[in-house]
């Protein structure tokens, strides 16, 4: 059994380091280069060159003892020559001279160090040993390290570039990036660059030896040129803090995330339906909803996020709503963007009367509809005479029934009429908008390129607007809390609870079991105040008559026995007994059945309950442990075809009230339980007490309650599973 505690005193603490820390890399007043080097081949040398030639104004000490000057800098010898102490130190020279450095030089100030060199714990265990001794030296300076096996940091504000960058930007925007790939992350960033986003910080962390993606989440949550965070995420190390530093973070700032790996083996054989329901992606898909992180499911979607967020939400968005408006010469595309909309959830409702009224006032046979069609497209030809796209965006801009707006360009008709026209609407629509321009060519792609300079939303296809609209409602929806009055409550487990679930752990364990029956795992739900179809067990035809007498009819019968997880694939279930005679010899049969499916297994009984009807919607409530995360839970429309429907959600323990809630409304079926009239807040009171308990008990290793069945009255567990994890010596 396990209690954590976070001390809201230590987190603070925490925050505050890594705030300090991490200036040094970003806001560094000098900066030694390790490695300096004449040859324009060398990485030392590109960076050099780079600090000059992009306007680095702070001092620049180049380190290489071959040389007196590099670049018209004088050059010092090694670390211990340097005049003064250094805020970032960046070493470019081979993995074996980094430690050698550092273990020979004299212990001058060095804040921060960025360490370009790989060759460290990605290349062996000697690449291994080579790291902890790197970290171990810079502890005792009290030196902070990004890397080893990284492209390093840019700070645009302070022109702290890259090395291996051609280009620098001119202006600093909103957008931080961490990546934990170098290729991948310069990648996405060059990709942005020529879609017009504008950063402030760029970090790729290598090997994370020290500084971690975590940690620059952090430190991005408590800058203020940062209002938008973009994760390039293999994975993670620490989930729990995860959790706790993104919940906090994505509640002010959007957190933007392009995950890898998502396709890594998830379905291994388990012991449990959740065990074999939770890929990686699926997992992390819960955890990002749970803390408010927008997962990119590709690079374009991931670069249209970014345009939604620097150029719609960060100036609009309280205005941020699902109420679609939709602006078009050519009728083909607005019918194409409506389309769009509905299928990323948005809505597209009627235009008010009195914007009607003053359309058809304006643009004499115009559809007097949503979307608006200017209907006469002679007009895109002399927008500089009528400017039809000005007034059905100023009429938009005043209609109560709409939210934000789509305008869709007019193909390759008039692209600099075009261009003005959106300059305008620029500067005077009230509303967030977007612009669907689904053209190319030279003279389009230049108009494209000054938009985007003025921050204006383009977007190719209407495919890709709409989902980047539906992605600011999503991330508007996932960092507004459930409703304050839901009638949910989180009750923690008594000491007399816990120890009996205790005890029962225990036994098992005693036995050398990691499989607990049903009949015990039920018993631990009920303790949890979980109902239960708990039933007898019974070792005999003559008790399982005796306690037939005292059921309703018809009962059910199952073999329980550790060993036998699965029991209708083991033909050790009986549906549907009416009769005393069905009882002996459904009794006969199931033990008949268990021992041919596995002759050494272990049967402790029969286990008799009352048949429950099925009119109910069958869920399944299960929890396991995660590599990364830890506990987590699992929710989903259940049943035998759990597998194949994999309508299931998943989110880390400990869930919260509005976890709770966020998963029961999350799954594909909730209309399902909606029409049934299913109480969500009995489905969210029973995850919970899993919650709680999976919290609690780390002995458990995997658990399902499947199916449980959810009705108007409330919730029943009909089967059950607990998988221990295997003793700790």
């Amino acid at each position: 059994m396990r209690e954590r505690k976070v001390s809201p005193g230590d987190v603070c603490e925490r925050r505050m380091s890594i705030s300090t820390e991490l200036d040094a890399f970003f806001y560094p007043e000098s900066i030694a280069v390790v490695g300096a080097s004449a040859d324009p081949r060398k990485t030392g040398h590109a960076l050099l060159n780079n600090l000059i030639n992009y306007g680095y104004t702070g001092k620049i000490c180049p380190v290489n003892p071959n040389a007196d000057e590099i670049l018209g800098l004088r050059t010092y010898k090694g670390l211990g020559d340097l005049p003064q102490a250094i805020d970032l130190a960046v070493f470019t020279i081979p993995v074996a001279a980094v430690v050698e450095t550092l273990r020979t030089t004299p212990k001058i100030s060095i804040k921060a160090a960025v360490v370009h060199s790989g060759g460290f714990a990605e290349a062996g265990d000697e690449g291994k040993r080579l790291q902890a001794e790197l970290l171990a030296l810079a502890r005792e300076r009290g030196m902070r390290i990004i890397g080893p096996n990284c492209m390093g940091v840019m700070c645009i504000e302070t022109r702290v570039p890259w090395a291996r960058r051609a280009t620098f930007p001119e202006v600093s925007g909103s957008v931080s990036v961490v990546s934990q790939s170098g290729g991948g992350g310069g990648s996405l960033v060059n990709l942005a660059d020529q879609r017009g986003i504008k950063f402030s910080k760029i970090v790729t962390i290598g090997n994370e030896s020290d500084i971690t993606v975590i940690d620059c989440i952090d430190y991005f949550s408590s800058d203020p040129n940062t209002r938008i965070i973009l994760v390039y995420l293999e994975g993670l190390r620490d989930g729990h803090r995860f959790v706790e530093v993104v919940r906090r973070v994505a509640a002010e700032k959007p957190v933007i995330v392009y995950k890898i790996g998502r396709t890594s083996e998830g379905g291994k054989a388990a012991a449990s339906h959740t065990g074999s329901l939770a890929g990686s992606i699926e997992v992390y898909d819960g955890v990002f909803k749970q803390t408010g992180v927008l997962r990119g499911p590709g690079i374009d979607p991931v670069l249209d996020y970014l345009v939604a967020f620097s150029s719609v939400w960060l100036p609009r968005s309280e205005l941020v709503g699902p109420r679609i408006g939709i602006i078009t010469g050519p009728g083909g595309p607005g019918v194409a963007t409506v389309d769009a909309c509905v299928e990323a959830g948005l809505e597209v409702p009627d235009i008010t009367t009195t914007t009607k009224t003053c359309l058809a006032e304006q643009i004499p046979g115009a559809t007097l509809a949503n979307p608006m069609d200017m209907a006469d497209f002679s007009l895109v030809a002399r927008l500089k005479e009528k400017n039809p796209y000005g007034i059905m965006t100023g009429l938009m801009d005043q209609d109560d029934n709409i939210d934000m707006i789509a305008v869709v360009g007019p193909g390759e008709a008039n692209p600099e009429g075009f261009h003005d026209v959106l300059l305008d609407i620029n500067e005077t629509c009230r509303k967030p908008f977007v612009v669907i321009w689904p053209s190319a060519g030279k003279v389009v792609d230049e108009c494209k390129r000054s938009l985007e300079k003025y921050n204006v939303p383009l977007f190719m296809t209407p495919e890709r607007a709409a989902a980047a609209m539906s992605v600011l409602m999503q991330y508007k929806q996932l960092t507004r809390p459930i409703e304050k009055k839901t009638p949910v409550e989180s009750t923690p487990l008594s000491k007399s609870t816990l120890e009996l679930i205790g005890k029962a752990i225990g036994q098992a364990n005693s036995e050398n079991r990691l499989m607990l029956t049903e009949y015990e795992a039920k018993q631990i739900f009920f303790l949890c105040d979980i109902p239960v179809n708990e039933g007898a067990l019974v070792s005999s035809t003559e008790e399982a008559i005796e306690y037939f007498h005292d059921l309703s009819r018809p009962v059910v019968m199952k073999v329980v026995s550790p060993q036998i997880i699965h029991k209708t694939d083991a033909g050790c279930v009986k549906l549907n007994v009416q009769e005393e005679q069905d009882v002996v010899q459904s009794f006969d049969e199931l033990v008949a059945n268990a021992k041919r499916y596995d002759p050494q297994a272990d049967i402790h009984g029969i286990l008799i309950q009352e048949s429950i009807e099925a009119s109910a919607v069958e869920v399944i409530i299960g929890a396991y442990r995660d590599e990364t995360f830890g506990p987590v839970l699992m929710f989903g429309l259940g049943g035998v075809f759990v597998e194949s429907i994999r309508d299931v959600t998943f989110r880390a323990v400990p869930l919260t009230v509005a976890d709770s809630v966020a998963m029961v409304r999350d799954i594909r079926g909730y209309g399902v339980l909606k029409k049934a009239g299913v109480s969500e807040v009995n489905l969210a009171s029973i995850l919970l007490k899993v919650s709680a308990l999976v919290e609690q008990f780390e002995e458990i290793q995997e658990l399902d309650i499947n199916p449980l069945f959810a009705d108007t009255k409330g919730a029943i567990a009909i089967d059950a599973r607990i998988l221990l994890a295997a003793c700790r010596t």
